[in-house]
């Protein structure tokens, strides 16, 4: 039997119906996707955006370096596929990466979506979601380095001339830009003391619609046009 809702559980459910990650995936399937349409979620742990995805209709994948997380999938009847092993024969129409870029240091990251961005099918659409650097970024133990949108843009849409080509597959149009507020610097320390502030400040969030708050990270949607 789950514990009785608190107040606090309360507000901050309604946040994120109001403005999330979670609306901003829901927002972005609607928007690009036909029914049936193929998802990659590429480092899906374990499955936040998988009951999204199925009831917007998708066929859902998810691939993850984790065996425990895998095999957790699986049970659940997902499907699930180790990353080591992976090698799909089709390609997707769209592929997620959620809290993925971050743990990648720079040459790390290009082999990477070198290898993730094959998988996408030309007219595919990439969602990215991130942190930007802020006061609680390096809580994350294996956080390495935040990436602004324009590094994303110079990477895979050739914002700017690099002296040094990035050997991604693909080109890339930029479609859409969701900036992530919270109302306080996001931070692990959930004393009682932080929720008695917070609670103030993200029903003021959510009368907003997202619009007060600290920056804290964004989701990015792109077009694989060739």
């Amino acid at each position: 039997m789950s514990s009785p809702q608190t107040l606090v559980d309360a507000v901050y459910e309604l946040r994120r119906k109001v403005d999330s990650e979670e609306t901003f995936i829901r927002r972005t399937l609607r928007r690009h996707f036909r029914e049936g349409a193929a998802l990659l979620d590429v480092g899906c742990g374990f499955g936040r955006f998988y009951d999204i995805a199925v009831r917007a209709g998708w066929k859902y994948t998810g691939v993850d370096s984790n065996p425990d997380t895998v095999e957790r999938g699986r049970a659940a009847k997902r499907d699930i596929h180790n990353a080591a092993e992976f090698a799909p024969e089709r390609k997707f129409d769209a592929l997620l990466l959620a809290h993925i870029v971050e743990h990648f240091e720079t040459d790390a990251l290009l082999v990477f979506l070198e290898r993730y961005l094959a998988m996408l099918a030309p007219g595919g659409i990439l969602m990215i979601l991130t942190p930007v650097m802020h006061r609680g970024f390096y809580d994350d133990f294996d956080h390495v380095k935040p990436y602004n949108p324009e590094a994303i843009r110079q990477m895979l849409c050739r914002s700017t001339a690099q002296t040094r080509p990035f050997a991604i597959p693909g080109e890339y149009r930029e479609l859409d830009l969701w900036i992530k507020r919270d109302p306080l610097w996001h931070s692990y320390r959930t004393t009682r003391l932080n929720h008695i502030f917070s609670i103030p400040l993200t029903i003021a969030a959510i009368v907003s619609l997202g619009l007060i708050g600290k920056t804290t990270g964004y989701g990015m949607v792109l077009r694989k046009t060739a």
